[in-house]
């Protein structure tokens, strides 16, 4: 069996499939372009900002709160 150059869109299984394949297979080949999707992306964007900015409090109460136990042990034991 002959080797197929690069540019042949063929397999032993299929044949020539270029025209099975869901995207452009060469140069001349009609482009296709992605939907617009900035939209949809900056409302998820956002959605995610706002999460992580509820982490972001829960986790300074959290560290905050241990911190006030901490301190406030340290100071049982000082007067002891």
């Amino acid at each position: 069996m002959e080797k197929k150059p690069e540019l042949v869109v063929w397999d032993e299984v299929n044949g020539y499939h270029a025209s099975l394949k869901p995207y452009p297979t060469n140069l001349g080949a009609p482009s296709f372009s992605s939907a617009n999707v900035s939209m949809a992306r900056s409302e998820a964007s956002k959605k995610m900002l706002d999460v992580f900015e509820r982490e972001r409090q829960e986790i300074i109460e959290r560290i905050e709160k241990l911190y006030n136990d901490i301190n406030s042990e340290i100071q049982k034991r000082n007067k002891k």
